[in-house]
């Protein structure tokens, strides 16, 4: 049951962080009629704790690079949510 739930969050985080990388570049290029907003990778940001503290030394980084070091952190903790489910099912 334990794995069900947390595999279910998995799914969800991965949702929810595929709708806040999709907003940075909407909000950059006004897709889909989406003012521009500079506060619109904060969710994006948020979601890839802890692993998007490694841009922290580095003054200017681009959007872009940003945005790849976000979905990776949000990649990797859909994963290891992912294992924690499998841990719970045996």
């Amino acid at each position: 049951m334990a794995s069900r739930i947390i595999r279910g969050t998995a799914i969800l985080y991965g949702v929810l962080g595929a709708i806040a990388l999709l907003l940075v570049p909407a909000s950059l290029f006004g897709w889909l009629g989406v003012p521009p907003d500079p506060l619109s990778g904060v969710y994006a940001y948020l979601l890839s704790l802890p692993w998007i503290l490694v841009l922290l030394p580095f003054e200017e980084t681009g959007t872009w690079l940003a945005l790849a070091v976000a979905a990776m952190g949000i990649a990797i903790n859909i994963w290891l949510l992912w294992r924690i489910a499998g841990l719970f099912r045996r």
